[in-house]
Formats: C-alpha cells, sequence, structure tokens
C-alpha cells in the first residue's frame, strides 16, 4: 500500500521514474534509523515509507556516503517541492528569518515529532524564543497571546505583506481581538495616535504598566503634549483635576464626540467637579454669558496658571483693589475697558444718572471696588448680574442688595446706604429725594 502511495506521489511531483524503483526497500531496519518513525506526527515521505522524496539512495541495498547530506535540492526548494503552497509566502514584503535563509528545519523537524506541525518545541512560545530574546513575559502586564505562548495569533511564522510578519495590518489585528475600539473610529474627534497605530500609546506583548501603556498615564500624554509639561512646571496654581486624577480624569484617551477629546461637553465636565457651582448655576435665572454658553475655559485654564481662581488673565482676588484698567484684564478681554474712565458720559454705560458714570463713581474711590463687589460673575437672580449680597468687612457679614431695572435706570438698595435710584433721561437728584424722605 505504501509503494503504491509513492508511485501515486511520483507522478504528482514528476520524480523521477529510475528512482521510484528504488523505494521498495525501508530505510528503517533493526540496523539503521531504528527510532525513525515512532512520534506522534510523521512527515509525509516518512509515513509513506518513501525516504527518497528527499534523500539521494545509494547502490543496491547499500546507503549513500553521507547520505544523510544526500538531498535531490537544498533548503527551501526541496521543501517546496510538496509545500508549493508557501511559494507565494516569499513575494511577500516580510519574510521570516529561517524561511528567507532556507532553514525551514530550524522551526520543523524534517521526519517526526510529537508536536503538531512537526515543531521541534512543544510550545510554540518556546520555539520562538530559541532566536528571539524573552523580553516580554517577566512584565507586570502580559499582552493575552503572549501569556498563552501563542505568538502566531498575530505573527505568521512564514512570511507577510506586514511588518513584523503580523497577519494583517495593526488595527485590523487589534481589532480582531478588541472588537470594543470599533466605536472609536464613529466618533467626531479621533486622538490622532489612534488613527495611526495603536503601538503608539501600548506594546503589543508586555509592559510594567495597566492596559500594557508604554509609560504611566501621563507620562505617555506629556510625550506629544509637551507644552503642557512646560505650562504645568511654570504655573504657581495647578489644576487639582491633573494633580489628583491626571489626564484622563477629564480627556478621553481614544477618540469622543467632544472637542479636545473630552469625556463630556465643557461646561458639564466642569460641574462634575464643582458641585457647589453647578447648584448655583442651575437655581439662577441669569447667567454670565460665558457660563451660558457652556464655555469656562474662556475664563479659566483648565491644566494650570498664574493666576487666582484658575483664571486666564489677571484679576483681583481682594474685594477692594485699586482701580486701573489692567487690574481687569480678565473682565475687559470681553467689555468695554473704557467704561469707568470718564466722570462724564453718554455712551460708556448705560449706568449712569443723566451723564454722570455711575461706574466711575463707584471704583474711584479711596479703597477702589472690583467688578465683583457688584457682579456676580457666574450666575444669579437680579439682571445685570448685580449680586443679591456683598461680603463685608473681615467677619464676611453679608449685605443684601435688592436692584429694580427700569427702561431708563433702575434703582438699588444696599445693607449700607439708602435706596438710589438713577435715570439716564431725568437724572434723580439725591438731595431732593432725601429731604422728601425726612418729610416723610
Amino acid at each position: 500500500m505504501r509503494f503504491i502511495f509513492f508511485l501515486l506521489w511520483c507522478a504528482i511531483i514528476n520524480f523521477p521514474a529510475a528512482l521510484c524503483s528504488a523505494a521498495q526497500n525501508s530505510c528503517i531496519t533493526a540496523e539503521c534509523h531504528i527510532d525513525i518513525g515512532k512520534a506522534k506526527y510523521l512527515h509525509g515521505p516518512l509515513a509513506a515509507d518513501i525516504c527518497i522524496v528527499c534523500h539521494i539512495p545509494g547502490e543496491g541495498d547499500q546507503p549513500p556516503e553521507n547520505h544523510k547530506l544526500s538531498y535531490y535540492k537544498e533548503g527551501t526548494e526541496l521543501c517546496l517541492d510538496c509545500h508549493d503552497k508557501l511559494e507565494k509566502f516569499l513575494k511577500g514584503k516580510t519574510n521570516h528569518g529561517p524561511l528567507e535563509d532556507g532553514e525551514c528545519i530550524i522551526c520543523h523537524d524534517p521526519h517526526q515529532a510529537d508536536n503538531r506541525f512537526l515543531l521541534v518545541e512543544t510550545k510554540m512560545q518556546d520555539l520562538c524564543f530559541t532566536c528571539h530574546e524573552d523580553t516580554m513575559t517577566n512584565q507586570n502586564f502580559v499582552h493575552g497571546p503572549v501569556a498563552g505562548g501563542d505568538c502566531v495569533v498575530c505573527h505568521d511564522p512564514h512570511a507577510s505583506k506586514n511588518d513584523f510578519l503580523l497577519t494583517s495590518t495593526r488595527l485590523e489585528l487589534c481589532q480582531s481581538c478588541h472588537e470594543e475600539t470599533k466605536i472609536y473610529f464613529k466618533r467626531k474627534y479621533v486622538h490622532k495616535p489612534v488613527k495611526e497605530s495603536c503601538e503608539n500609546c501600548h506594546t503589543p506583548h508586555g509592559s510594567k504598566f495597566a492596559f500594557h501603556l508604554k509609560h504611566d498615564t501621563t507620562d505617555l500624554c506629556w510625550e506629544c503634549h509637551r507644552e503642557f509639561v512646560q505650562q504645568l512646571n511654570s504655573s504657581d496654581s495647578k489644576h487639582t483635576a491633573i494633580t489628583k486624577n491626571g489626564c484622563l480624569g477629564c480627556h478621553q484617551p481614544h477618540s469622543s464626540d467632544n472637542d479636545k477629546g473630552l469625556r463630556e461637553n465643557k461646561k458639564e465636565i466642569c460641574l462634575s467637579c464643582h458641585e457647589i457651582m453647578k447648584r448655583k448655576i442651575r437655581e439662577s435665572q441669569y447667567l454670565h454669558g460665558p457660563v451660558k454658553e457652556g464655555d469656562c475655559v474662556a475664563c479659566h485654564d483648565a491644566h494650570a496658571t498664574n493666576y487666582a481662581k484658575h483664571l486666564v488673565k489677571f484679576f483681583p482676588d481682594d474685594f477692594y483693589f485699586p482701580y486701573k484698567i489692567e487690574n481687569y484684564a480678565m473682565c475687559f478681554g470681553c467689555h468695554n475697558k473704557e467704561v469707568a474712565t470718564e466722570e462724564s458720559t453718554e455712551t460708556l454705560t448705560n449706568f449712569r444718572n443723566g451723564k454722570k458714570n455711575l461706574h466711575f463713581l463707584h471704583v474711584n474711590r479711596e479703597k477702589g471696588r472690583s467688578c465683583k463687589a457688584c457682579h456676580e460673575v457666574h450666575a444669579g437672580n437680579q439682571e445685570k448680574h448685580v449680586r443679591q449680597e456683598v461680603p463685608f468687612g473681615s467677619s464676611n457679614w453679608l449685605l443684601p442688595i435688592n436692584y429694580t431695572k427700569t427702561e431708563t435706570g433702575g434703582g438699588c438698595v444696599v445693607g449700607c446706604h439708602k435706596e438710589k435710584k438713577y435715570d439716564r433721561k431725568n437724572p434723580v437728584l439725591y438731595v431732593e429725594q432725601t429731604q422728601t424722605q425726612t418729610k416723610e
């Protein structure tokens, strides 16, 4: 039966007919090759007892001189006579070193083995590490295929059109297991490293950091975003969100439907920590423009700054502060910086009694007043963002403010003085008003 099988084989591979007749005598005898043919897996020619498919036979019953090295062809060419499907691999972009060098037997036993595919090692991992240094399996976090010793999950053992003998492109390969990552590319903003390659941030074999990251999370982000390292190092005030939670406290590392890769829109992500401000905004009727637009970073730097309250420009933290335009750079980034520079005006502000500029009146005093002495900077329940109460003195006693707006002016009742009214068209005479109140 074996001989019949061999004759068919000879016909298929166009083996020389003269040599076919020499296959009747087996090489496995009590004197020679006694251990051959006893393993779990046998090479096809050996299983058919037709050694001369690969080896040149001797004369008669005698083996040729150096018959162990007597092959019809050298290296890979001999293997490809039968394993012709492998020939296409040699046309790939990347060939495995042993295949390139014609040394198939570095990985495969040419006769028999107890391992599938006639591999010379039981574990694929052990076979790979005979050539490749093992710097992977001793890491704190080891990639699943590496931990399972199954390198060929990702790498083709023969050849590939991809670098590093990968079985497909990097992204396709990663997503073949990590299917949940496909959603990343359906979001509006995809992180640039994600678009390029997962390996920009993750090591494919093993790492001492969770999620197989190449570095600690913050250090990894700073490899590209170095401008924030300089900002943090040169700033007096660092946002607690960064020092406590790192970059990922606010940003998605892969993709997001929010600008800058934020986990939520700017307003919601800020208010997720600033609960008191969240409640104030929810309970207020009037919102400052940036707050209404959900643009906290119009006024505050989300990372680090040299100004109080993480402001992007200077604004005095003190309640009383001398009035100068440069002292209120934060407000005057949007508002008219000339609003309190002239004592008399008809154009600079609507807060005037006739032509008398009441902004000028309030801030140009011995101690001065900051904008927040009268105005809420985030939200409130009085028009023009006028505060409902104002702190007074070192005890932080709160003085009530009751503001009423009219078509041409308004009025204000404060705990520190009697009701004051103003009107742009019909100026209020405070002396007459006081006399009237006295008579009453």
